[in-house]
């Protein structure tokens, strides 16, 4: 992923990104996510919150429970990491998650 500026502390894309990254070329790892409890889902939205994301209790686009939600989290790749890109049109990790 490449970066045209700093990402800040304390802001949603640090939160999206799982680091505040400085500007530049940064590989990363996309972790599926698996499913959720409740309480993971209540401080993951309270947190994004924080960040100035709003909370409607919606699961609608650009809304913390829709970015919450998601079926996978990024992360920066260690430096000594083997990355392997796979490509595939299956369903979400998170399709199996329970209502």
């Amino acid at each position: 992923m490449y970066l045209a500026s700093d990402v800040p502390a304390g802001s949603p894309m640090e939160w999206w990104l799982g680091a505040a990254l400085p500007a530049g070329f940064h590989l990363m790892r996309v972790n599926p996510a698996g499913c959720i409890t409740a309480a993971v889902l209540q401080a993951c939205v309270a947190d994004l919150v924080q960040r100035g994301v709003a909370d409607d209790r919606t699961t609608q686009p650009g809304t913390a429970r829709y970015f919450c939600t998601q079926p996978y989290r990024l992360a920066v790749a260690a430096a000594d990491e083997e990355l392997v890109l796979t490509l595939s049109s299956g369903a979400s990790p998170a399709s199996g998650c329970p209502p």
